[in-house]
């Protein structure tokens, strides 16, 4: 009798679980919004979300932006295979203002270093 009222529930909730998931994700792109007003919707949810809900919060200063500036240029090209001198020079000017971009919303240095890693990644297929 148990297991006959689990399938009795659990089936239809399934079936009115996944026809929602459906409708909402096909609904949810026809909207008015553009992708940069998306883009900002989601940066500010993530920043609101690490200010508040990190369990250890770092103050986001200089010093932050230069730990953030240098792990992420490792991460990217631990091997140093992809960036140049010049593209180091020039990523280096967001080094010390990454805090500043998270403040105020701004992707302008991951956007750059994406650009630039792409670039880097599609002529080096070449030689691949």
């Amino acid at each position: 009798m148990l297991k006959f009222m689990k399938n009795k529930i659990l089936i239809p909730a399934l079936i009115i679980g996944g026809v929602a998931a459906v409708v909402s994700f096909r609904y949810s792109g026809t909207g008015t919004r553009s992708s940069e007003s998306k883009r900002k919707v989601v940066l500010e949810t993530l920043m609101r979300t690490i200010n508040s809900g990190h369990y250890s919060p770092k103050p986001m200063d200089d010093t932050f932006s230069v730990r953030v500036f240098r792990k992420i240029v490792r991460e990217f090209d631990y091997d140093k295979l992809f960036f140049t001198q010049q593209d180091m020079q020039m990523l280096n000017t967001f080094q010390y203002r990454i805090d500043d971009e998270i403040e105020a919303n701004s992707l302008e240095f991951f956007d750059s270093l994406d650009a630039v890693f792409q670039r880097r990644v599609k002529s080096s297929e070449k030689y691949y």
